[in-house]
């Protein structure tokens, strides 16, 4: 071909030619497989690949140049003659052959997905290098459709970037909202504040356009999946409203220098209250819990932060149960403990109502122990963790709790000393195990569905620091008996709450009865409210919440149980229990909690 195009004319291959071209092709067949051109998929050949094809073909002619006018004529003792162009023409007719037909075959096999109708459209906000490296990341995902980037900044804008406009601002994408349904921006700046972040999903939210927020570029599937590792929904949006900052400091009364003792404190909200009230310098910390593999994991967080605050204090690992009274007895005994959060509970409603004796042993004779310990062994401060689930209570695990927080007003009303015991009362937690954002994000990681008992159901919600501090900050308040609740706002409908997640995870909400749908899509289930499970949960039984010391702090004011009669229930109860007839058991849990009701 070199030839044909250098003469302007067929050129007809003699025997020496043959043999010529013979040995080219060898030369370069070998050439090209040590370098991996045969090896590459080519679907997926990108400049990397075009750069090696350009020094294969350079190699190529070079060698054959030397070759054939030079070597093998001194070799042979022949004559081979030819213009000098040849050897750039040759040159370039290899690497356009090479490069053109792996480029064709790449549109052959591409073009069915590249025109796949169900694509999902996308927009890169960020005209900067994470934009330019999300767009390196993505685009060879047929899934999707790379309109073009949006970015803010007006100077940069139309622009040109990866060889894709730089279209508009953020208004732009609710402006294209108007033409592609199906439309998803894609962030991956670190520099973008918080703020600035919740801004950006607030305006997309409001028109039902996706956000999908990547924390780092190793954590990025580039082939059609999208089980991307993605950084969190900011709590504000997600519970209605700015997280509240308790002033814990003010609070170290109970805690600094002070004996304090955690029970559950391997749970999910036991580890981050022993996490605060170590920063508060207690004089020696008793975390006990009955799990070892929690208990173990929080040794390994106490230890760490330890070493890097370097502090100096005493602490206790106690693996055991609420229930082993020698050994709680030890303890109390051992430590003279002055403050007490009592965390342990069995919490998951499901598994209370189908393990019911063991759930009333943890949850309502355990507190009964700890209660008793704690009265004879002279604790200063005690605050039991409730629930929401305790306010007239339909199912097990609330009824159990609900009785806990009798235990411990009875006993407050009785003993009218210096002692002080309390209870602390919130919603739902977003970060615990189990929570219904867990499961939300584990469901959408999944490809959904997404299942909510119901439509209009709501929840409070609170953030596991805001728990936390909740606790600490009750402990201070001078007021024995009392229930402390968290002002936590105006609840959430769960519904809507599913449907920000799914938005902000990059996913459309497949509609009722869609039956054209695509892998961008994610169906909410309603599977109907459980046994026990009520659509909305309360705080307190009555509106009468009283403010405390603290502004963000609401006492509710509820009727209690004498600490006689309160034994006397008791002590039938465990008679019950002791003959495991559930039937009476669930009978009598139901007498306790509406005698006082």
């Amino acid at each position: 071909m070199s030839y044909c195009i250098r003469l302007g004319e067929i050129y007809i291959l003699d025997l020496l030619d043959l043999y010529h071209f013979i040995l080219i092709g060898i030369l370069g067949s070998t050439i090209l497989w040590i370098n991996n051109i045969y090896n590459v998929l080519l679907r997926f050949i990108d400049q990397k690949q075009f750069f090696n094809l350009f020094f294969s073909a350079f190699l190529i002619s070079s060698i054959s140049v030397v070759l054939l006018g030079y070597t093998l004529p001194q070799i042979f003792k022949v004559e081979f003659l030819f213009p000098r162009s040849i050897p750039f023409i040759f040159f370039g007719t290899l690497f356009i052959s090479l490069t053109s037909f792996r480029f064709i075959a790449q549109y052959i096999l591409n073009f069915s997905k590249t025109h796949n109708k169900n694509k999902t459209n996308v927009l890169i906000f960020g005209a900067n290098k994470h934009g330019y490296n999300l767009y390196n990341s993505i685009s060879k995902n047929n899934n999707l459709n790379i309109l073009g980037f949006i970015d803010n900044d007006t100077a940069l804008q139309k622009t040109l970037l990866n060889n894709k406009r730089v279209l508009g601002n953020i208004n732009y994408a609710i402006e294209l909202k108007k033409k592609y349904d199906n439309l998803t921006v894609y962030m991956n700046d670190p520099s973008i504040s918080k703020k600035e972040k919740i801004d950006i999903f607030l305006k997309l939210d409001k028109s039902k356009i996706n956000l999908r927020s990547f924390p780092s570029l190793p954590e990025i599937s580039s082939n059609g999946e999208q089980n991307y590792l993605l950084s969190d929904l900011p709590i504000d949006i997600l519970i209605g409203r700015k997280e509240k900052k308790l002033d814990v400091q003010v609070n170290k009364l109970c805690i600094t220098n002070k004996n304090v003792l955690i029970s559950g404190a391997g749970g999910s909200i036991g580890s981050e209250l022993s996490k605060q009230v170590l920063s508060l310098s207690p004089k020696n910390l008793i975390l006990l819990d009955n799990s070892e593999f929690n208990l173990f994991s929080l040794k390994k967080d106490i230890n760490k932060i330890i070493d890097l605050k370097k502090l100096s204090l005493k602490i206790n690992f106690i693996l055991g149960s609420i229930n082993h009274l020698d050994l709680m007895n030890k303890v109390f005994k051992a430590s003279k403990i002055h403050t007490i959060f009592h965390a342990a509970a069995y919490k998951h409603v499901d598994l209370v109502e189908k393990n019911i004796i063991s759930a009333i042993n943890n949850n309502i004779f355990g507190t009964y122990n700890m209660v008793n310990f704690a009265n004879k062994y002279n604790v200063k401060n005690f605050i039991l963790i409730s629930t929401d689930k305790a306010v007239k209570p339909t199912n097990m695990m609330g009824k159990t709790k609900r009785v806990s927080e009798l235990i411990v007003k009875s006993l407050a009303h009785t003993f009218k000393d210096d002692k002080k015991f309390s209870i602390v009362r919130f919603g739902n937690v977003f970060e615990s195990s189990g929570s219904v954002i867990q499961i939300f994000k584990q469901q959408i990681a999944n490809k959904g569905p997404i299942t909510i008992t119901d439509k209009n159901v709501t929840r409070y919600f609170m953030t596991l620091k805001e728990a936390a501090q909740l606790v600490i900050e009750a402990s201070s308040l001078r007021k024995n008996g009392n229930v402390f609740i968290l002002d936590m706002g105006k609840p959430i409908k769960i519904f809507e709450l599913a449907q920000k997640l799914i938005r902000f995870y990059g996913f459309n909400v497949r509609r009722t009865n869609q039956t054209n749908y695509n892998n961008n899509d994610i169906e909410i289930k309603f599977i109907g409210l459980k046994k026990g499970e009520k659509l909305h949960e309360e705080l307190s039984y009555n509106s009468n919440l009283q403010k405390s010391d603290r502004p963000k702090i609401l006492i509710a004011n509820e009727k209690i149980l004498d600490w006689n009669t309160m034994q006397r229930q008791l002590k039938k109860l465990k008679y019950f229990l002791n003959k495991s007839e559930i039937s009476k058991i669930s009978n009598h849990i139901n007498k306790i909690v509406e005698i006082v009701n």
